[in-house]
C-alpha cells in the first residue's frame, strides 16, 4: 500500500463498528490527498493566470494594429483627397482623416508604451 494512501484507508476503516465495511471507498475521504495531484493542481492554476497575462498582451498587441491600420488609412484618404477635383468630397474626406487621426492619435497614448526592456 502506498504511503499517501495508509492514512485515508485508516480512516475509512474507523467510520464503521468492528467487523462491518464502511461505506464508499477510501478514495472519498477528505485523507486522501496526493502529492503529485497537489503539485499539478498548483501548476496548472500558474499556467492559467500565465494565459491571463498573455491574453492581455495580446489585445494590446491587437490595440497597437489597430492604430497602425487607421494611421495608414490616414494617409490614404488624404493621398485621395488631393486627388478629387470637387472642393465638397476634397472637405468631406479631410474631415473623415481628422477624426481618423485624432482616434489613431488618442489610441497610441492611451496604449502602454512598455517595450519590454
Amino acid at each position: 500500500m502506498r504511503e499517501e494512501f495508509r492514512p485515508a484507508f485508516d480512516a475509512w476503516l474507523t467510520t464503521a463498528p468492528a467487523g462491518e465495511l464502511p461505506d464508499g471507498t477510501p478514495f472519498d475521504g477528505d485523507a486522501y490527498a496526493l502529492e503529485e495531484e497537489e503539485r499539478a493542481e498548483d501548476l496548472e492554476r500558474q499556467a492559467a493566470e500565465a494565459f491571463d497575462v498573455g491574453q492581455g498582451a495580446n489585445q494590446i498587441s491587437d490595440n497597437f494594429v489597430l492604430a497602425a491600420v487607421m494611421l495608414a488609412s490616414v494617409l490614404f484618404f488624404a493621398g485621395i483627397a488631393g486627388t478629387l477635383n470637387s472642393r465638397t468630397p476634397q472637405l468631406l474626406l479631410i474631415s473623415l482623416v481628422g477624426v481618423m487621426l485624432a482616434a489613431g492619435a488618442i489610441v497610441v497614448v492611451i496604449l502602454p508604451q512598455d517595450v519590454g526592456i
